[in-house]
């Protein structure tokens, strides 16, 4: 948080533009500053109710509503803390819609839990970068969730592995693409990857509309040919050796809000046990998993193995 310390004086006053409730003493202080700064308001109100008169009730209920107020904020700078590492140099915060800015802060004040704080900065972040680009409808779902949910969204992105499209025989270090969880139910059922993801959480996360374990996901691999994938922080393929059309199928898939939300995740394809998973998901489909070799004349580039 003390990075907000060295931010430019123009980041400095648009965050204060964007919630006039930030001040940038509080997000330097954190918590210790919050707790201390409730503790002084709290005795001023005491002070001054019974000065007036005001009685023990009424007392106690302004106090009530004034830890409310400032638990809320301190959830409000701790997901905007979140965002500044994010914000590149190029970011708009001018163009960003003013009801998704209201929107935004009516949320994350109520993000108690520090992992869903980091989902909300992220949110912020990339918002900022690329206005427009983070609906409402995945503000809705992500206030809704709990950090037990959070938390299994998380597990399901560092399953799953990014599908490259047009590689043309080269991968970028860290190229874009689309995330596809890559589960494989364990025997006698109720878990995947060896107990890593439960069903319980694959329903919790159907329920928000994340995933969906009704479809699949179906890539077309021709004959001695590959699909592209990224996973462990390195390009991989599943090759089609044969010499007719081979598959592989994905399921479940996130949706539209899913693959927004998975935008937010810094892990995905992280899982220590992807590789032995991959190898089991090709096998299961008919093909081979493999490494592809870095180019050595591009640190930034891969080529087929």
């Amino acid at each position: 948080m003390a990075k907000i310390g060295e931010a430019t004086t123009g980041f400095v006053e648009t965050i204060r533009r964007l919630f006039p409730g930030i001040t940038v003493k509080s997000l330097q202080r954190g918590e210790s500053y919050t707790a201390r700064k409730i503790l002084d308001d709290c005795e001023l109100i005491k002070r001054r109710g019974r000065e007036i008169g005001i009685s023990d009730q009424g007392i106690n209920a302004l106090i009530s509503d004034t830890v409310k107020r400032h638990r809320r904020l301190a959830n409000l700078e701790g997901a905007v803390s979140y965002a500044i590492d994010g914000i590149s140099g190029n970011a708009d915060p001018a163009a960003i819609d003013q009801s998704w800015l209201e929107e935004f802060q009516d949320h994350a004040e109520k993000a108690s839990d520090e992992s869903v704080r980091a989902m909300w900065g992220n949110l912020l972040a990339g918002e900022m970068n690329n206005p427009g680009r983070y609906s409402k409808r995945l503000m809705s779902v992500l206030s809704d969730m709990s950090a037990s949910d959070a938390r299994a969204f998380e597990t399901i992105c560092s399953l799953s592995c990014l599908h490259i499209k047009d590689a043309e025989g080269t991968v970028q270090a860290h190229p874009e693409g689309r995330p596809l969880p890559l589960l494989i139910e364990d025997e006698g059922g109720g878990t995947f990857n060896n107990g890593r993801f439960s069903y319980e959480q694959r329903v919790s996360l159907e329920s928000f509309g994340l995933i969906d374990s009704s479809v699949f996901c179906i890539s077309k691999i021709p004959p001695n040919s590959m699909m592209f994938v990224y996973l462990n922080e390195s390009p991989a393929v599943f090759r089609n050796d044969s010499d007719k059309d081979a598959e592989m199928k994905f399921s479940p898939v996130f949706t539209t809000t899913g693959e927004e939300l998975a935008s937010l995740c810094s892990n995905i394809g992280t899982d220590v046990s992807l590789n032995d998973i991959a190898e089991k998901a090709a096998k299961k489909n008919g093909v081979t998993f493999a490494r592809v070799q870095a180019h050595p004349a591009s640190p930034t580039g891969a080529t087929r193995h």
